[in-house]
Formats: structure tokens, sequence, C-alpha cells
């Protein structure tokens, strides 16, 4: 967990609210309670999606967010170049975004090395 004494962090004027590696085997990594919500990121491969490599869908009633990433099982890494918005939160009038860096093996291993980071603004 990234915060474990109260430290607070920031990026800019974005506050870090979690950061953390994870090590994914299945191509699926959930999280949960994050401004109340969970998480559930989806890796696939697929060789038609290069102008966009990130679909998101999202939930409020459920309070469920889907983010599927695609072609991000790289040997060399792959990476957002930018904080990516999620939603409005309705309790802080603050914008959700994260960003995400994913590395594997090589191409016949499925696994990834992945660091995420969620912030606020």
């Amino acid at each position: 967990m990234f915060n474990p004494i109260n430290l607070t962090a920031k990026d800019g004027d974005y506050e870090i609210i979690y950061s953390a590696d994870f090590n994914i085997y299945e191509n699926k990594l959930s999280l949960e309670k994050i401004e109340d919500f969970s998480f559930e990121f989806l890796f696939q491969i697929d060789s038609t999606k290069k102008d966009s490599p990130i679909d998101i869908k999202g939930d409020n009633i459920e309070k469920k967010i889907i983010i599927t990433l695609y072609n991000f099982n790289n040997s060399l890494g792959v990476g957002l170049t930018k904080k990516i918005p999620i939603l409005s939160l309705s309790s802080s009038g603050k914008q959700l975004y994260f960003s995400l860096h994913a590395k594997s093996l090589n191409d016949a291993t499925p696994f990834l090395k992945v660091s995420l980071t969620f912030y606020t603004k």
C-alpha cells in the first residue's frame, strides 16, 4: 500500500492517492476501495487497436470501472505519456486520474510487471 503512514505525495498539482507495483499473470488486475470505486484492468493483445490503446467503461451506480489496455505486453515496456482522467468525484469535486507502465519478460510469457498510480486534482 502506498500510504501506510499518512504521507502526502504530489506530482505537481496532482495528489498521489495510491501507487503500487504488481506482478500480473492472468492479464487482469482488480482493485477495490479507491475513492469507493472498484477497478478492473484488463490487458489485451489486439493488433487492430493501434490508435486507441485504452477503453474505459464505468458505472456510477455500481461504482465499478473497467479499463481495457491493448498491447501493453511488450518486453521493452509500454506506458502512458500523461495522466488519464477517469471520473469526477462528486464527494470532493475533484477529478480522478491514473497512469500506468507495464513490461513483460518476452512475447511468449504471460507475465506483466505493472506500475499503477492514481491521482486526484
